[in-house]
């Protein structure tokens, strides 16, 4: 199997909407989500408010684990998108506009529909 399939089976397990996922500590998560995204895109991914920005640290200490797992969404598809290109192009495609998305950016996209932000990154990924 190639390294590129390997990644699109990354992206095809689409989360269900009412499943409980594993929980991960969100100190770690936090971190690896300033790392992968940088704080600024963490943030508007929990808050979706790009104008009233407060710090990632105490939005995320605001919310339980389950409502973390839009960032924990996000910090996955960048990191397996990051494995077949870099980091700078994989976040400017998180926050540009999409067609498979209405027009809309992934990183607004992914709290209400992480699956089809998981669908357009494997076209991302296909188009290489």
């Amino acid at each position: 199997m190639s390294n590129e399939a390997s990644h699109l089976e990354a992206l095809d397990v689409e989360r269900g909407t009412g499943a409980s996922d594993e929980e991960r500590d969100k100190t770690d998560l936090v971190q690896r989500a300033r790392t992968i995204l940088g704080a600024r895109l963490a943030e508007v991914i929990l808050t979706h408010r790009p104008d009233r920005l407060e710090g990632l640290n105490r939005a995320a200490a605001t919310r339980s684990v389950e409502e973390l797992a839009p960032l924990r969404d996000a910090v996955e598809i960048v990191s397996a998108l990051t494995a077949v290109d870099d980091l700078t192009t994989i976040q400017a495609w998180f926050v540009g506009k999409n067609g498979m998305l209405g027009g809309r950016a992934p990183a607004l996209v992914i709290s209400d529909d992480p699956n089809a932000v998981r669908r357009a990154a494997r076209r991302f990924l296909a188009q290489g």
